[in-house]
This record gives C-alpha cells, structure tokens and sequence, in this order.
C-alpha cells in the first residue's frame, strides 16, 4: 500500500468510530507530505452519517491512521461526489 517514493497513495479503507466500530467502508486518497486526505464512502448517504463521529481510517492492510478535522466537503455542484476530508496524524 504504502510507497516511500510516493506523496500520494489510494486504497480500500473503512472509517472507525472512537470504540473501533466501523462507520463506512470506501477508497481513500492520503496525501502522506500534508498528513491530509480524502474518502468516498460506497453508501452516499454515509457522508452525513460519519461525520462528527469518524474518529480512525484502517487500511484493508490493517494500517489506521487517528483522524482529525473529518468533515463531508462542501462542494455543491452536481457533476461532485460526496466525499469526506480529513487531516490525520502520522
């Protein structure tokens, strides 16, 4: 999964509440130079759902990764996925 010579790396992952209960399973995008990233969960209706409680990102590897600022994007137009966004620590 993750590539030392990559700052940008996309997987499986599934997003943890503070009691490691899974929320949402999706693809994740993690920008590993800014400790930020992206997710698009498989259920649409998972944005509004997880947001305020995501606490944890598991990769499918088993790697977690302790999210912080997790919000759904504010993005408005149409042709936009639903997608979440997140900074995390490394």
């Amino acid at each position: 999964m993750m590539d030392a010579n990559r700052h940008v790396v996309e997987f499986q992952a599934t997003i943890l509440d503070s009691d490691n209960q899974p929320l949402s399973t999706g693809q994740a995008r993690l920008y590993t130079k800014l400790c930020c990233g992206t997710f698009w969960p498989l259920t649409q209706g998972d944005v509004q759902k997880i947001q305020g409680r995501a606490a944890t990102l598991q990769a499918k590897d088993g790697s977690r990764y302790k999210l912080k600022n997790f919000h759904a994007c504010p993005h408005h137009l149409p042709e936009v996925v639903n997608h979440c966004e997140f900074d995390y620590l490394p």
